[in-house]
């Protein structure tokens, strides 16, 4: 998962070829790299399972932080956010995919510097 303004990946993907983002247009910016390295790239290309790559709306992104806190009582920012958006959003984002018996998990982290000043920030900023 990405946002609009760090999908590089799924940029990559989707040209066949190495993207280069012009910026980093997100207010997930700890989730951004203008170009993913290109080692990363031909890995995900090639790995035996298939590596997916969607992209979500800041708002979205947003959304699922709030959710994960009101949830769970844990803030999180919003790379973090569009990871959870994932699940939050499954009908979107993961209905067309063939996931097996396993469970889907969510690897959490960061946020330990997030308040809830910066949550209403971040949603007031976001991009839809």
């Amino acid at each position: 998962m990405e946002t609009n303004g760090t999908d590089s990946l799924n940029q990559s993907f989707e040209s066949g070829k190495l993207a280069t983002l012009t910026a980093i247009d997100s207010i997930a910016k700890s989730l951004g790299t203008k170009s993913v390295a290109k080692e990363v790239f031909e890995a995900a290309k090639k790995h035996p399972g298939g590596v997916t790559s969607r992209v979500c709306h800041d708002t979205e992104a947003i959304q699922s932080v709030k959710n994960f806190l009101a949830h769970h009582r844990y803030f999180v920012e919003p790379a973090c956010g569009a990871a959870l958006a994932a699940t939050y959003f499954s009908e979107k984002y993961l209905n067309d995919l063939q996931i097996g018996d396993g469970p889907i998990v969510n690897i959490i982290c960061g946020g330990n510097s997030v308040s809830y000043e910066m949550v209403s920030f971040w949603e007031e900023n976001a991009k839809s």
